[in-house]
């Protein structure tokens, strides 16, 4: 078994204090960002079933950096 490190993938963060977060789903629950300290940080897709990250330094499988216009889309819609 190969063993991937996701020190490569993964941005390494430190808080000063703990980080509060929040979540908000889509009309039809499928789809969720979560907010870190009032940022959008991190959404699942219900289309394409992958996660979107500012974390993310560099695709995985079903793991993809920040995609800023299919956030707006989903979440900032109408």
């Amino acid at each position: 078994m190969k063993f991937t490190s996701l020190d490569s993938y993964v941005r390494q963060m430190s808080f000063e204090k703990p980080p509060k977060f929040k979540l908000l789903w889509t009309d039809s629950g499928q789809s969720v960002a979560l907010y870190l300290d009032g940022e959008p940080w991190a959404f699942i897709d219900e289309t394409s079933h992958c996660g979107f990250s500012k974390g993310m330094l560099k695709e995985g499988r079903n793991k993809r950096p920040w995609d800023q216009q299919l956030f707006e889309n989903i979440f900032l819609k109408g």
